[in-house]
């Protein structure tokens, strides 16, 4: 884990990266992810949950800034 964030809306929530560029999604209720976001190719960098909770903003090493929807499960946005 190179990065985390708690969710501002829902505080049992909070989103892990990894050097893989994996992201991960938890509830503190349970052990295992409830959503795994694939898109980058490296690192992640940094980690920012929207204020609404339905957005994460992620960095990574391979340049790139990803937004992800947490409701799809998907990136929507590339920059």
């Amino acid at each position: 884990i190179v990065a985390s964030t708690f969710s501002p809306k829902i505080p049992h929530q909070f989103v892990v990266g990894c050097v893989d560029g994996v992201i991960y999604l938890y509830s503190m209720s349970k052990a295992s992810p409830q959503r795994i976001f694939i898109g980058h190719s490296s690192g992640i960098v940094s980690l920012l949950i929207h204020p609404n909770s339905e957005y994460i903003a992620s960095s990574s090493f391979d340049e790139t800034i990803r937004l992800w929807s947490i409701t799809q499960g998907c990136c929507v946005r590339l920059f």
